[in-house]
Parts: structure tokens; C-alpha cells; sequence
């Protein structure tokens, strides 16, 4: 189940979103069922929990699939180790963990019964072959006003939102910038790909006892 499934018709004002320097999924000739790729993994608009990681794919990444003539459900969908993606293996299978779920977690079987919504701070695609620091993802630019945007409507579509999960600083900047974090209780914890896991398990144990989840 997706944002069609769940919510309905993905939004044409979203689709029709551009920004110079990225792309939007929509403008690469595929009509994904979400609005995140990531969704497929935690994918719950009915859910309690936001979270929310900087960005999905470098655009060359997800154009490089698009071109090999896979379906709009392969390629707009996280990295669970299946080798399409360079990136965002590590992220994902430690944030299942770190969630306090076992590995099997990252084929997303549990995406729409989890209580989560997993998405992004940037909306769209960076162009480019690398993930690293968004370019130009500031106040009063398109791809972050475009973003923002997004964002609100997500929030305005998740009816049983009680937290935000930041994971890292761009996702922080984003949920602040938009007054999201004065309305719904907020936390910003380090990016699932770095730091000992003693350091996350330390970041997220409030916010998993808060949910009743903690191991």
C-alpha cells in the first residue's frame, strides 16, 4: 500500500513541481504510487511517527534505473540490498534496527502496519551521481521552498501525527524553517549511516519509550 492506496492520487501541483539543479521523479518518465521512495519501506499515513532523512537518491542513480525499463515500484523504492542502489543500504538496514525491528524488516512488509511514515527533507533528486550536501536547499529557493511545501502537505495528510524523527541537520533545518517542529513534537537524532551504535541507541531511547516500542 502507497500514498494512492492509502490517500489517493498523488497531487498534480507535486508533480509539476521543478527546481533548477534537481529533478522530480515525475519529470523522468515514471508515475510512482508515493511521493517518497522510501515509503515502501515505512510507509504508514495512518502513523504516529515522521520520519524524515535528507534525501532519496542522487538523480543519476534513479535515471540509470529508469533506463534499464524498470517498473515506477522498483525504481522509486529504498535500498533494501538488492544492489540498484549504491546508496542508502547502510541507512536503511540500521534504522530498521536502531527502530528496534529485525532485518527482515527491510523487504517492508511491515510498511503500512508500522505506525511510520518514512520520507525526505528535500523532495526531489539531486542531480548528480553522489550523495552529499544539497546544493542551493536554502530559504526562498525552489528546491527547498518546493520542498517545504511538500512537507506541509504530508503533515496535513498524516492525521494521527504525534512526532518528527530528524535524521540529520538538513531535516532539522526543514522541519524548523516550516514552524512544523512548534506543532508537533519534534527530535533530531544523527544520520542512521554514521556514528557507534551506542551513540543512536542513546538518541533514541526516549523517543521509542514514547511509543511504547522500546526493546
Amino acid at each position: 500500500m502507497t500514498h494512492v492506496s492509502q490517500i489517493g492520487p498523488v497531487p498534480s501541483w507535486i508533480k509539476a513541481l521543478r527546481a533548477p539543479g534537481y529533478k522530480n521523479i515525475f519529470e523522468l518518465g515514471i508515475d510512482p504510487p508515493t511521493i517518497f521512495g522510501t515509503e515502501h519501506l515505512f510507509g504508514d499515513w495512518n502513523g504516529d511517527l515522521l520520519l524524515l532523512a535528507q534525501d532519496f537518491a542522487p538523480a543519476e542513480e534513479v535515471r540509470a534505473l529508469v533506463q534499464r525499463g524498470l517498473p515506477a515500484e522498483k525504481v522509486y523504492r529504498h535500498n533494501d540490498g538488492d544492489g540498484r542502489f549504491k546508496t542508502g543500504y547502510r541507512t536503511n538496514s540500521r534504522l530498521v534496527k536502531f527502530l528496534g525491528y529485525d532485518k527482515s524488516a527491510l523487504s517492508g512488509h511491515r510498511a503500512t502496519t508500522s505506525g511510520i511514515l518514512y520520507g525526505s527533507a528535500c523532495f526531489f533528486l539531486k542531480e548528480g551521481e553522489t550523495s552529499d550536501a544539497l546544493k542551493g536547499f536554502s530559504k526562498g529557493r525552489p528546491a527547498f521552498d518546493g520542498s517545504a511545501a511538500v512537507l506541509k502537505y504530508v503533515v496535513s495528510n498524516m492525521k494521527n501525527l504525534k512526532t518528527v524523527v530528524c535524521l540529520g541537520g538538513t531535516a532539522h533545518q526543514m522541519v524548523q524553517s516550516t514552524g512544523i517542529a512548534r506543532s508537533v513534537p519534534t527530535y533530531a537524532v544523527p544520520h542512521p549511516s554514521r556514528g557507534a551504535d551506542i551513540t543512536h541507541q542513546t538518541a533514541w531511547k526516549d523517543i521509542l519509550e514514547r511509543r511504547g516500542k522500546s526493546k
